[in-house]
């Protein structure tokens, strides 16, 4: 009875730990470790679980060059990726704007050339020296007017889309358009002031013509000066021909 007691008071003690065995007669004997082997224990337990950590460091350590690598490369890859996607979108919003100014310059090249012939053809209706067929200026007003409104419509996208010195150009371009018409409405006279408006219109429209060539990169310079000489009249050919 006393044995069992003090079997329980060494097995319900905080300060030792306990290895219970069964003996040859059966009944448990309890057997105490001391604090020198458990603090021994602990220590070895200590210096192995450091030791695990320490390899794991180490571990780390070798393979971090080969991880920054492989994060400096991906964040290469895509800073490379995103400059020529965003050059190829540069790129393509340049081409898509060249094709819509060298349209808006087109057209209104083209509504000047047909506001100006008319206007040439009523002069000469007028007796003043235009060319082309005289048009009567009852049936010619009328068409004048279209074409000075199709003319006024296709410059609103030369002021959207053209450089500011084609756009310096163009108003000089309408400018003279605008005096070849008064010589057709009959508010301007005199042949000679005729021929200065009628050679300052296509150069005007050369010079226009010259700026849209450097906005739109196009080589080869300026156009060729205009020459003005009556050798290329049709008059003068028929002349020579019958002369000869």
């Amino acid at each position: 009875m006393l044995q069992s007691e003090n079997n329980a008071k060494i097995a319900t003690s905080p300060s030792r730990r306990l290895k219970r065995h069964r003996t040859a007669t059966g009944s448990v004997k309890a057997t105490s470790f001391p604090p020198s082997w458990i603090n021994r224990t602990g220590r070895m337990s200590y210096v192995a679980t450091m030791s695990s950590t320490g390899r794991s460091m180490n571990t780390l350590l070798q393979s971090l060059p080969a991880l920054i690598g492989v994060a400096l490369g991906a964040l290469g890859s895509y800073i490379v990726t995103y400059s020529n996607e965003r050059y190829r979108w540069r790129r393509t919003k340049a081409l898509r704007w060249d094709e819509r100014r060298l349209l808006a310059y087109v057209d209104y090249g083209s509504s000047i050339r047909r506001m100006n012939h008319l206007s040439a053809r009523i002069a000469a209706a007028r007796e003043l020296p235009g060319s082309g067929e005289p048009l009567p200026a009852e049936e010619g007003l009328a068409l004048l007017a279209a074409a000075e409104a199709d003319r006024a419509e296709r410059w609103q996208a030369v002021l959207i889309l053209g450089h500011p010195k084609t756009i310096k150009a163009g108003h000089d371009v309408n400018r003279w358009a605008w005096t070849l018409e008064w010589f057709a409405r009959g508010k301007l006279q005199g042949q000679r002031e005729w021929d200065d408006a009628w050679k300052a219109a296509h150069d005007a429209r050369d010079s226009f013509f010259n700026c849209a060539r450097v906005d739109l990169g196009i080589a080869g310079g300026d156009l060729p000066k205009r020459i003005w000489s009556k050798e290329w009249e049709p008059g003068d050919f028929a002349a020579r021909s019958e002369s000869s």
